[in-house]
């Protein structure tokens, strides 16, 4: 059970590096939380996926490809996170249209797509934006202000997405804040909420 929700409310719809940026995070708490900090995180990232698509034997797929993509990272602040899928030892079913029959002097060839993953965080910065005096935050409504400043320089929100052999690429800059609270327990749902704001390109 969901015991409670976060909002979070900023004062334009767009900023630029170097702008503060101003806004409340909203607490509806329905049961009495175990803990007493909220949290706040600003979090800047650049996440690309690009398709790689060539014909390999066999030998080259198990010895090199075999696992390609099984031990991908998950990011907790992607906005593909849940998009990531492993394409672990998927040779069997690669389709009669993409594969090179053997010949006398080449082995047999298949089409295999390789999924390359790029995630670099622009910034990343998390500090409890208020913490109540006991061990326990009651039930309520709550409205925390915040405010901080955008460094100067930084890249503006951008998003692409394309297909490449019929797999899904994109190239994305997002920035968002997080309002979250400690876990208080293995059974115990998180709450947190997490609102994505514009940057747009310095001048």
């Amino acid at each position: 059970m969901v015991k409670g929700t976060f909002n979070i409310q900023f004062d334009k719809n767009s900023y630029s590096p170097g702008d503060q940026v101003n806004g409340f995070i909203f607490l509806n708490l329905y049961d009495v939380k175990k803990t007493n900090t909220i949290y706040m995180v600003v979090n800047g990232v650049e996440e690309t996926k690009l398709v790689e698509s060539r014909y390999m034997t066999q030998d080259e797929y198990m010895n090199k490809h075999r696992y390609h993509g099984k031990n991908t990272e998950y990011w907790g602040y992607s906005r593909y996170g849940n998009k990531i899928h492993a394409r672990y030892d998927y040779w069997d079913s690669i389709p009669h249209t993409d594969r090179r029959a053997a010949s006398e002097n080449h082995a047999e060839q298949r089409l295999v797509h390789l999924d390359h993953y790029q995630y670099k965080p622009i910034f990343n910065h998390m500090f409890p934006l208020y913490v109540f005096p006991q061990a326990y935050i009651p039930p309520g409504q709550y409205q925390f202000p915040f405010s901080f400043l955008l460094p100067h320089g930084m890249p503006a929100t951008f998003n692409y997405e394309w297909t490449e052999s019929s797999r899904n690429c994109y190239a994305d800059i997002s920035y968002s804040v997080t309002a979250s609270m400690d876990s208080t327990g293995w059974f115990s749902s998180p709450i947190k909420a997490t609102e994505y704001f514009l940057v747009n390109q310095g001048i």
